[in-house]
């Protein structure tokens, strides 16, 4: 059986971890092995929200959705930068601990399934989606959720993408078959979206950058006034 595939949808699968785990390993928003302390994953954190500013070249008088926000410290360091950040989780347990933690006065935490693809909210300029796409139902899912916001004028960052065409071959304590990650061919990707652009390893000293990759998809009318 292809292991994307099971009787309950990955994404139902993942809401279940989420739900099981405490406030104060849910605010490591599933990065918690990657890192030595808390002052390390906040670096990342800083580093993810620099990459994301600089690609989608966000400014003050722009609305950001965060699609997958965590608990929100990516969320909260984009509305230092942006005139509004939307910020969007399934998991009620991240967004509480959001609202608690995390709050900013122009940051608007909401709940929202990706699966549910016309469900996304598209009154924004920019969007990004940090490692959330691995929790989505299918790479289909994947694409209609980018078309639904390029559709709408956004721009959109997606990163931390796990490759199809790479292995990671470790495990970790909730390792089991129905807990898979999406993982989705870069080469696929930029067949169905030839004016994307691939990064990879582009945030210093990150474990998995050799088994994920970044997206990027400007909007058209972006995309004519760069050209």
């Amino acid at each position: 059986m292809n292991s994307n595939s099971f009787t309950t949808r990955r994404g139902e699968r993942w809401q279940e971890v989420w739900r099981d785990r405490s406030d104060d390993r849910a605010d490591w928003n599933g990065y918690e092995a990657l890192f030595a302390d808390e002052g390390s994953y906040q670096q990342f954190v800083e580093d993810l929200v620099s990459l994301i500013s600089s690609r989608l070249n966000i400014s003050d008088e722009d609305v950001v959705l965060d699609l997958g926000c965590g608990t929100g410290r990516v969320a909260q360091a984009l509305a230092r930068r942006a005139s509004l950040v939307k910020a969007l989780d399934y998991s009620e347990t991240v967004i509480r601990i959001a609202q608690e933690r995390y709050a900013a006065p122009n940051v608007e935490y909401g709940q929202l399934d990706l699966n549910d693809v016309s469900s996304i909210p598209v009154s924004a300029t920019k969007a990004c989606a940090i490692g959330s796409f691995l929790y989505l139902d299918s790479a289909e899912v994947a694409y209609s959720v980018i078309d639904r916001l390029n559709g709408a004028g956004i721009d959109v960052a997606v990163l931390d993408i796990a490759d199809a065409t790479k292995t990671d071959s470790r495990r970790r304590a909730y390792d089991r078959s129905e807990y898979t990650h999406l993982a989705i061919d870069p080469a696929e990707m930029l067949e169905r979206f030839p004016t994307a652009e691939i990064g990879r390893d582009e945030i210093p000293n990150y474990v998995n950058g050799s088994i994920r990759f970044n997206f990027y998809l400007a909007a058209k009318a972006t995309r004519t006034t760069r050209n």
